[in-house]
């Protein structure tokens, strides 16, 4: 851990975060608008934030707001670590939105991960998908031509919420989202944690009265380096009689790679899962859910289900090829569903081929239905960035793709998708469709635009013979209060953080910042964890998707530094995050100072200057340390020496060899932080024989 350099900076109101979300369509039939504006701030010390949207069509306008709450961190994690209120989502045995308050213990600050999760899906192509851990942004990527994504998560200690945002290319989809609740809970050996949440169902078709009360508590306890157990109680008014659901969960991690859980719920459901992840990146999981009542934990009134999932990367004489599959059957009372699919992709050049299959066979009472398969089959080209192909198809992505179903052999549908860079933020986009069975043609032109300050996707489709228009804009805005600055960004930054780096010369040796003192452009100074940067006009870097709450440490990068003679206070240094905000983050540095001096050896015939004699500067109270040498003339300086305590003297071992010792045997001197730069002289030795 850097020596921290500024901690939390806690405030009664402060901070501005506001993420919007803006679209509109027109076509023949009318007009419809939206909007979503997601608000965050700091509120009694804590981090509060919200959402407000709505839909306004030519005879109906609908606004709501959601997902308002407010949390306290405390420093002191042992017996409680944070309080929220509001609306909020339980950690129990299943997840439930319901509005009210919740205690944990739970550490903020994730602690050492020891295994992967893997999150994949398919979506569609080139859409950027954000995961979020807990309700903060871990990672995001882009979709492949494929439209497959794939996370690699670390899996910390502690319970571990996912939650995917899907935003298509088009602008078509603004938003979906999925969460994934990961079965596994570790725990150091020996650490004991709790959460505890009360309040009501969110259900927006009733009364606030008429919402049905519920509440969770569960703990959970390492009890060795691979063996975790939690015990839960939850409770919903009206369901499972109307009494509390006991359930008692086992996390083991087996030879490493290998991820075993055991959900056990008395009287509802036992379910046990079993995951493996391979150094190869190939992966395998399965699991069994077998049901004993319906319910809010059950809403599909299943009998038992069961999934197994594989993940198979390899190559064949240097053609990399990827292999997905998974199957699943789902039993009900007197039905039965059993589901597959199939995906392969191979690489030839640059060109990637590849098929999906599809297919849900149904059952009832053992006798069989029917299937409902499709398969489709998949090309993507890109042609290259080269200067022997033409400026106008460089870079050119194309896509096509052939459905059908199995049962009919015949072809459903048949896309083809092209998209053309034609900026370094822009893309164009021509998409066609022909859906054989509705008989449909459908035309798409769409203009994207990916600036740093915010994103817009504008379409013209024709399907059909109808005719729309679609816009959609998204962005961010946070107030800089420190500075009185607007920062526009082009992602989220609702429930995260910022910093505002300013390196300034300390001309007073002050510490602080203070007004006419020269600020220092650049981005010497670097996160040792990923984030995002902006540069403004005034010379301050800003830092931003931070998490909030959380330790990061910092150095000074030297290198970027364009005068030599500037050195930094701290070299490393931590600071710890403010929730909605941007903190300020003052970097003092120093004009270096110089020293000069000589060397003289009494002689028979006088003084004699001594060159080519080593001579060791040290810092006392700094890490300085610097080997000089005499010129001929006996004389020696040293440039950029930062402000601090020093220590000069002659090499001992040279002295013992011309059998002579030093007067003084040391010099002691400081170089002090002034505006001009400190010069320290008359640093004389005279060596005298023994």
């Amino acid at each position: 851990a850097y020596p921290l350099l500024t901690g939390r900076d806690k405030r009664i109101i402060g901070g501005s975060f506001i993420d919007y979300s803006l679209y509109g369509h027109i076509s023949e039939e009318g007009q419809i608008t939206s909007y979503n504006f997601s608000a965050g701030g700091e509120f009694l010390t804590g981090d509060i934030q919200g959402d407000i949207s709505g839909t306004t069509t030519s005879n109906l306008a609908v606004h709501q707001y959601s997902d308002l709450r407010w949390r306290s961190v405390l420093d002191k994690r042992n017996l409680l670590s944070a309080i929220s209120l509001g609306q909020l989502n339980s950690t129990g045995l299943s997840s439930l939105s319901y509005t009210g308050i919740s205690f944990t213990n739970e550490s903020i600050e994730p602690r050492q991960s020891f295994a992967d999760f893997i999150v994949e899906g398919t979506t569609f192509p080139e859409s950027d998908v954000e995961l979020y851990q807990n309700n903060r942004l871990v990672d995001f990527r882009k979709a492949d031509e494929s439209g497959y994504y794939r996370f690699t998560v670390p899996l910390k200690y502690g319970t571990a919420d996912l939650k995917l945002k899907i935003y298509g290319p088009t602008g078509g989809v603004i938003e979906s989202a999925k969460r994934i609740q990961i079965p596994y809970t570790f725990l150091p050996t020996g650490t004991i944690n709790y959460f505890l949440g009360i309040g009501k169902q969110q259900n927006a078709e009733l009364a606030w009265h008429n919402q049905k009360i519920s509440s969770q508590f569960h703990t959970s306890a390492g009890l060795t380096k691979w063996l975790t157990n939690k015990i839960g109680i939850d409770f919903v008014e009206g369901e499972n009689q109307n009494r509390p659901l006991f359930y008692n969960s086992l996390s083991a991690r087996i030879a490493l790679q290998y991820l075993l859980n055991f959900d056990v719920a008395p009287d509802v459901s036992n379910k046990i899962t079993l995951r493996a992840l391979y150094p190869s990146a190939r992966s395998w999981s399965i699991d069994y859910t077998d049901y004993q009542s319906g319910g809010y934990l059950n809403k599909s009134n299943l009998k038992r289900s069961i999934n197994l999932n594989t993940y198979v990367p390899f190559s064949i004489k240097s053609f990399q090829q990827t292999a997905r599959f998974s199957i699943g059957k789902f039993d009900y009372q007197t039905s039965s569903r059993l589901t597959y699919n199939v995906d392969y992709s191979i690489f030839v050049r640059r060109i990637r081929l590849g098929t999906k299959y599809r297919d849900v066979l149904q059952y009832n009472s053992g006798e069989y239905l029917g299937n409902d398969g499709k398969i489709s089959f998949l090309a993507m080209y890109t042609i290259p960035r080269t200067p022997n192909v033409n400026k106008f198809l460089r870079g050119t992505y194309f896509r096509t793709e052939i459905k059908s179903k199995i049962n009919s052999r015949e072809i459903e549908e048949v896309e083809l998708q092209i998209l053309k860079q034609i900026s370094n933020s822009g893309r164009l986009q021509f998409s066609y469709s022909h859906d054989f069975q509705r008989q449909m043609k459908s035309f798409e032109l769409g203009l994207n635009f990916d600036f740093n300050n915010v994103r817009s996707s504008s379409r013209i489709r024709s399907s059909g013979g109808r005719k729309s228009f679609f816009e959609t804009v998204r962005g961010s805005i946070a107030l800089d209060g420190n500075n009185h600055e607007l920062v526009y960004d082009n992602r989220q930054q609702v429930g995260r953080s910022g910093i505002s780096v300013r390196m300034f010369v300390d001309e007073n040796d002050s510490g602080i910042y203070e007004k006419n003192e020269r600020i220092i452009p650049g981005n010497a100074v670097r996160l040792l964890n990923s984030s995002s940067r902006q540069v403004t006009k005034s010379g301050i870097s800003r830092l931003t998707q931070l998490l909030p709450y959380r330790r990061y440490n910092f150095i000074i990068n030297e290198a970027y530094i364009r005068d030599p003679i500037l050195v930094p206070k701290y070299k490393e240094f931590a600071v710890i995050t403010d929730p909605n905000r941007f903190k300020q983050l003052d970097v003092p540095f120093y004009i270096t100072g110089i020293i000069e001096g000589q060397v003289i050896r009494r002689g028979e015939s006088g003084p004699e200057p001594i060159g080519g004699l080593r001579l060791h500067l040290e810092g006392i109270d700094n890490q300085q340390e610097l080997t000089l040498h005499t010129f001929a003339d006996g004389s020696f300086y040293a440039m950029e020496v930062p402000p601090g305590s020093y220590e000069i003297s002659v090499d001992p071992g040279q002295l013992l060899f011309l059998d002579a010792i030093s007067a003084p045997e040391k010099h002691y001197f400081e170089i002090e932080a002034i505006a001009e730069g400190d010069f320290v002289e008359s640093l004389n030795f005279i060596l005298i024989r023994r």
